[in-house]
């Protein structure tokens, strides 16, 4: 396996290899939380109700340049 990813590795032409790639930009919106073990699904219930905010017009825009 590793032989095989090596010959892969050395078949692609150094220009490819050189040329700048762009990276998408991702949309990323910080979730800042103190730390309590009785809340440990915290993130999922955050994230399962992001969908909420992005339906609500003016939550919609607070939340859109993040």
């Amino acid at each position: 396996m590793i032989k095989t990813g090596l010959k892969k590795a050395l078949e692609i032409p150094r220009h490819q290899l050189l040329c700048v790639k762009e990276k998408a930009q991702e949309q990323i919106l910080p979730f800042i939380s103190t730390h309590d073990p009785k809340n440990k699904d915290i993130f999922g219930k955050v994230k399962q109700n992001l969908q909420i905010c992005n339906n609500d017009t003016k939550k919609k825009n607070i939340i859109s340049d993040t």
